[in-house]
């Protein structure tokens, strides 16, 4: 009895300590799995703020990319923008000489003359004095009449200025160009040469694309000079203005008046074939 006693014992005690050693090992599975869980948790979280960040360097790096594409194309422009105002620059400093040169030929020389004074009757006459010196005349003395001075001017030949200006609007420098015909019509509106230079001018905008403008110019040629022989021109490119304004019926009155008043010359040919795409319905599609 007693050794069974004590083999219960020896059992619940061992038993006890299996308990004991089992247990904790349970434990530390369990805290192992939750570790893991939580930090995969974090490594998902990560993941995705990983990929977001590559998205957002990909749209960064489009953007740096159109970003440098506008800056060089800025740069292109500026260096083109630098390049016309240089040879605009240098074209106006050519107008300057050129201006300067009529300011200088303007005057040519200016010669004081003393008006003579009386001269006393004697049985011998005086010696006459010579003439003072032209160009360093003293300065009148208090209660001296002013010199007169005589003044020569030079005339510029007027086709200089028209072939100037011309030769602006040949190479593109319309600026220029109006601003030659311009000066040629104030100084010249009633030579031969003065209905041409209106009428370019006109022109200069049309090549500037400033139809509007080139509407007013070619009517001021219309009204101005009604006789020139410009005027068929001026009538055909008023209508092609008109036409780019979308003034259709300005432009058929336009090109009508040209077929109808000059029929013998080239522009009423361009007219009538204006006129024909102009007036013929388009067949439907």
């Amino acid at each position: 009895m007693m050794v069974r006693r004590r083999n219960l014992v020896l059992g619940t005690i061992g038993l006890g300590v299996a308990l004991t050693i089992v247990a904790p090992g349970r434990v530390g599975a369990q805290e192992d799995d939750a570790a893991s869980t939580s930090l995969r948790h974090e490594l998902r979280q990560v993941a995705t703020a990983v990929a977001g960040m590559r998205q957002d360097l990909v749209v960064l790096q489009r953007t740096q990319a159109q970003t440098k594409a506008s800056v060089e194309e800025l740069q292109t422009a500026v260096q083109v923008v630098d390049s016309k105002l240089e040879e605009i620059n240098h074209r106006l400093g050519e107008l300057a000489q050129r201006l300067d040169a009529i300011e200088a030929g303007a005057i040519l020389r200016k010669k004081p003359v003393e008006p003579s004074p009386p001269t006393p009757i004697t049985s011998e006459p005086e010696a006459a004095e010579p003439p003072p010196p032209a160009v360093a005349a003293p300065p009148p003395s208090p209660g001296t009449p002013p010199l007169r001075e005589t003044v020569e001017v030079a005339v510029l030949d007027p086709r200089e200025i028209f072939r100037a200006a011309h030769e602006d609007y040949v190479m593109g420098r319309y600026d220029l160009s109006i601003l030659g015909f311009r000066d040629y019509l104030k100084r010249y509106p009633n030579t031969e040469l003065a209905s041409s230079s209106q009428y370019w001018i006109g022109e200069c905008y049309l090549g500037q694309r400033n139809y509007a403008q080139a509407v007013e110019e070619f009517q001021k040629l219309l009204d101005v000079y009604p006789q020139s022989p410009k005027v068929p021109s001026a009538l055909y490119k008023q209508g092609l203005a008109y036409l780019e304004l979308g003034r259709e019926d300005k432009a058929l009155k336009a090109l009508e008046t040209v077929s109808s008043q000059f029929p013998t010359t080239t522009e009423a040919g361009h007219a009538a074939e204006r006129l024909k795409t102009l007036t013929t319905p388009q067949q439907p599609r």
